[in-house]
């Protein structure tokens, strides 16, 4: 991160789906914050909670707030996996955190990529996946909701069964 401009990082999901139009993601922010908030947030993208890098002071600060929104919000927002997507959306695109920078790098042209929704995944001859730049993306999130994605892992990676892993060489 020594790289890059301080501050939090927070990398969006395809920009074709946003907040309001993910059922499933507008749903977890009714929950924890209501109907308002969804209005608001309606045609911002998806930022996924993730992938989420920072510089020290921008992670310690994020954390803290995260916490304090966790332990505040109702009982209905905890009730159900997933909410602390609608937490991070929150306070994301609220800019809740003082004196930190938010970045918002985007899936199609960033370094982290999200596979939940785009409609393309493109890659190169080694089967690295690419962002549209053509840029080898650093980081897969979601890479096992992508069926060529979970076929390449097949195929590269042999998961090994237990009964063999925990044997010793006697040979």
């Amino acid at each position: 991160m020594t790289a890059y401009t301080p501050g939090l990082y927070a990398f969006m999901e395809d920009i074709r789906m946003t907040i309001g139009t993910c059922p499933i993601n507008k749903d977890w922010i009714k929950k924890c914050y209501g109907e308002t908030e969804v209005r608001k947030l309606f045609n911002n993208p998806i930022s996924c909670s993730g992938t989420i890098l920072g510089t020290w002071f921008a992670i310690l600060s994020y954390l803290s707030i995260m916490e304090s929104e966790i332990l505040s919000t109702p009982v209905a927002c905890k009730a159900r996996m997933g909410t602390d997507q609608a937490i991070h959306n929150y306070i994301i695109y609220n800019e809740k955190i003082p004196n930190v920078t938010i970045h918002h790098i985007s899936h199609e042209y960033g370094f982290i990529g999200t596979l939940g929704y785009p409609l393309w995944l493109k890659r190169n001859q080694f089967g690295l996946v690419q962002n549209a730049n053509g840029s080898v993306y650093a980081v897969i999130h979601q890479w096992d909701r992508s069926e060529q994605m979970k076929i390449q892992f097949q195929q590269e990676y042999q998961i090994i069964p237990s009964n063999i892993r925990d044997k010793k060489n006697l040979v």
